[in-house]
């Protein structure tokens, strides 16, 4: 049962446009449910929110609850299978399973919170319209806030690995370094297209998806 004043319970029913997945893309209809953060299966950002689908099992896949917070840019799970979405009306939302809550960091306020990504341990990082914040998720305080001088400061993509931030500022290319306390830029690339998407792989490789300039790696 929720307990903060600003939590609401999962469980809404309703369908709607599937956008960005944590997990594999499944979308049709939703069921009430509550079930602990680590069981979820797959989280499913959508124009109207979030639904968690179950594949686990050896019938169809079944959806076991949606959020509604409005539209949903991105979504990240962590470690503890906690899930944070990015949503136009409600900024950064932290569901655990059975309740979702707006998290009220200071550092975002009047920023469109656009792409989501796992840091450091106890961190989160938060790209928005005006640059990349680090967030401590014990105390809520941004650690750090990441920009490129000369260029764009909307973050278009982010993601993470053991030793480096990949942002996408539109067209330009950033890594960051983690090896010590203070997030250092490492370098940086000018790109012909609009940077869309970056994942990388176990390898350590950064594969950079563009609007017109096809995938980079």
């Amino acid at each position: 049962i929720p307990t903060s004043t600003n939590s609401a319970p999962v469980g809404a029913s309703a369908s709607a446009e599937a956008r960005t997945v944590a997990g594999e893309t499944a979308l049709q209809s939703t069921n009430a449910g509550r079930t602990p953060a680590a069981s979820i299966a797959h989280a499913v950002a959508a124009a109207q929110g979030i639904a968690c689908i179950d594949t686990r099992k050896a019938q169809a896949p079944r959806v076991k609850f949606h959020v509604d917070i409005g539209f949903v840019r991105h979504i990240v799970r962590l470690a503890d299978g906690t899930l944070y979405a990015a949503s136009d009306s409600q900024g950064v939302v932290r569901i655990d399973g059975t309740a979702w809550r707006p998290m009220q960091y200071p550092a975002l306020r009047g920023r469109l919170i656009k792409r989501l990504a796992a840091g450091r341990p106890g961190e989160l990082l938060v790209g928005t319209n005006a640059g990349l914040v680090v967030i401590a998720l014990a105390s809520g305080q941004a650690l750090h806030t990441l920009r490129l001088q000369d260029t764009s400061t909307d973050v278009t993509a982010l993601a993470c690995s053991a030793n480096e931030i990949w942002v996408g500022f539109g067209r330009a290319l950033a890594t960051f370094g983690l090896e010590s306390p203070n997030i250092q830029p490492v370098t940086h690339y000018a790109l012909g297209s609009r940077i869309n998407d970056i994942m990388v792989d176990a390898h350590n490789n950064a594969w950079v998806a563009t609007d017109t300039a096809g995938l980079c790696l």
